[in-house]
């Protein structure tokens, strides 16, 4: 907070005004680059303080995101190893004739159904993954396709080779 309200007042040395009279015109030279002028040292002070507060956050933010991805990794194995347990307990209790154990499993140790479904579900697609291609064959058009495909664009055909300039010769 300090910094914040150094930045919005800085403390600045008081420096005597003395009363420059003005050149007319025909006086001033020609404009010239200003070469960068020294900031006053509150400003010089401000930015270091605050350079060096970033610098301190910047690096909790990169170990912040380091950890974040870490327990991520982890949190990840941990569903898929719940999902893996939860799909044995699954195969246990909700078979026919259990009368509902499964739900009442779930139930007593406080786990909530779709969310156990869900992991369940995701497990069994890890033992049996889906292709990621169509599973369907390509087919060729019969002939009575292609004459409609054709009546549809023959017009466009006619009215594009109608706007087409003449070749040149």
């Amino acid at each position: 907070m300090e910094i914040a309200e150094q930045i919005q007042n800085p403390v600045l040395p008081e420096l005597p005004v003395t009363e420059i009279p003005a050149p007319s015109l025909s006086e001033l030279p020609p404009q010239a680059p200003e070469p960068d002028t020294p900031q006053p040292d509150g400003e010089s002070q401000a930015e270091a303080a605050l350079t060096s507060e970033i610098i301190q956050l910047w690096q909790v933010h990169q170990d912040w995101q380091s950890a974040i991805k870490q327990e991520t990794q982890e949190f990840r194995s941990v569903r898929s190893e719940l999902g893996r347990l939860l799909h044995q307990m699954k195969a246990l209790l909700a078979r026919p004739g259990c009368s509902g154990k499964w739900s009442s499993w779930l139930k007593e140790h406080k786990i909530a159904r779709s969310t156990a479904d869900r992991l369940v579900a995701k497990h069994e697609g890890s033992l049996n993954p889906e292709p990621n291609c169509p599973t369907d064959s390509i087919i060729e058009p019969s002939e009575q396709e292609l004459r409609s495909l054709l009546e549809k664009i023959a017009p466009k055909l006619r009215n594009s080779r109608a706007h087409a300039s003449p070749p040149s010769e």
